[in-house]
């Protein structure tokens, strides 16, 4: 009888044991996957802007700073002005921070003349 409670104190022990690992493995994957997401926002708002900015650069336009802003995707922290020539947008993973910086010609602060971040 004491070998068979031995036992089953060590089935008990290995299942929680395993239970623990896949509690941790569960929290890793939805971890890695909120950072995905932030870098997928990032990526896909720098490559459309970088398309928009293309365009207007080969059909002579002006790309203006209010064209941009209606293709963000996600919630990103916005920091910096246009007047004072430069826009940060962050999107922030669990492990890391995904920026683009949209910077504006000097004598029309709305007017956008390069694009840089994930995807550029």
């Amino acid at each position: 009888m004491g070998k068979s409670g031995k036992t089953k104190k060590d089935e008990t022990a290995k299942w929680i044991v395993r239970g623990a690992v896949v509690v941790i493995l569960v929290t890793l994957v939805v971890l890695a996957f909120l950072d995905r997401s932030a870098k997928t926002n990032a990526t896909t708002t720098t490559t459309t802007w970088l398309n928009a900015l293309q365009t207007a650069t080969d059909e002579q336009k002006d790309l203006f700073y209010s064209d941009l802003t209606q293709h963000v995707s996600g919630t990103p922290q916005i920091t910096g002005e246009a007047s004072r020539g430069q826009v940060v947008y962050s999107w922030n993973g669990i492990f890391r921070t995904y920026a683009t910086t949209v910077t504006f010609e000097g004598n029309d602060p709305s007017v956008v003349v390069r694009i840089e971040g994930p995807g550029s």
